[in-house]
């Protein structure tokens, strides 16, 4: 990986340490390993591990990612490796008990190759994780800010992998430039200053970010990722997937947003509306493993992962829809 014209290799391997004090005298820890291709100031030490980080923040779906320790080191002339000093980032410890926590992620094996890529996305700030809850447990709490949070990850997925060409026709992309380019060219508009100028570009601003609805584009997102989310489908509501499903999740979906919107706070949930939510944060993993270019099974072993579901019953669900079809 190449970032502001520095080369950066990553290596992950096995650290045995022995201590006969203790009961267990032998331990095994995973260890990072980043190589600059030259020497690096701390900012630029700090942003890669900070990238590292939300990595796998994203990877694991919950924000209590620790990094124990950090050393610094460099080679000499002869090329002997020079320990330097150790590096202090601030963690905010938060006790993770479940047993199954080490299952509950995306593992290397699917992403291989595409994890540096993963790592370059979040350089570049093209994933959007702010949504994703502190701890393991906070994942199943679909609160207001868990629900406005999911809502604004998967706009910002949306505009990141779906650009205006792609989901808009040219004919309204032209009638868009055109309009702008009228409203611009008009001789009386010229002249104006002060409210009306400030109120000209208002109104253009807000004619240049006219977009679909939230409805609009979880149905755009879920058509494109159809034959990935049937099954997710079938695995929360027990219904197979079809058009009207896809309706009224769109539908319910921006409801909620809505009266979010509005202010409404006082939100009686169904269990339908929970499953909406789970879908959206399938539907996010999803949009984002195809992106990177991911194959079927892997994305159905990722998606499996990060959700807490057990991949033979996706794999059972999908024999049952293979028959259905």
């Amino acid at each position: 990986m190449t970032w502001k014209e520095i080369d950066i290799k990553i290596y992950v391997r096995s650290k045995i340490s022995l201590n006969t004090d203790l009961l267990q005298p032998i331990s095994l820890e995973s260890e990072l390993i980043v190589d600059f291709s030259k020497s690096v100031d701390l900012e630029y030490l700090k942003e890669i591990i900070e990238a590292l980080k939300s990595t796998f923040v994203y990877l694991c779906k919950r924000e209590s990612i620790e990094f124990k320790l950090i050393q610094t080191a460099y080679r000499d002339e002869k090329e002997n490796k020079i320990f330097g000093e150790y590096i202090i980032i601030d963690n905010e410890k938060v006790d993770e008990i479940n047993v199954n926590l080490k299952k509950y992620i995306i593992k290397y094996e699917y992403l291989k190759e595409k994890f540096i890529d993963l790592v370059k996305k979040i350089l570049d700030g093209e994933l959007y994780i702010e949504h994703i809850p502190q701890s393991l447990k906070e994942t199943e709490n679909y609160n207001l800010s868990h629900m406005l949070l999911d809502f604004t990850a998967f706009e910002s997925e949306f505009n990141n992998i779906y650009p205006e060409d792609k989901v808009r026709s040219e004919q309204f992309i032209e009638v868009k430039k055109d309009l702008l380019e009228e409203i611009e060219s008009y001789e009386k508009i010229k002249s104006y200053t002060g409210k009306r100028k400030k109120y000209l570009k208002n109104f253009m601003r807000n004619i240049e970010h006219i977009e679909n609805g939230l409805g609009e584009k979880i149905k755009h997102a879920i058509k494109d990722s159809k034959k990935y989310i049937d099954v997710f489908f079938r695995y929360y509501y027990s219904r197979k997937y079809n058009k009207k499903e896809m309706d009224d999740m769109c539908e319910r979906m921006n409801k909620i947003r809505n009266q979010l919107a509005h202010g409404n706070f006082l939100l009686e949930l169904t269990k339908d509306n929970i499953f909406d939510f789970k879908i959206l944060e399938c539907l996010l993993y999803i949009m984002r493993l195809k992106n990177l270019g991911l194959l079927e099974n892997q994305i159905y072993c990722a998606v499996c992962g990060v959700m807490k579901i057990k991949i033979e019953e996706i794999r059972d669900i999908r024999r049952i829809s293979q028959g259905d079809a």
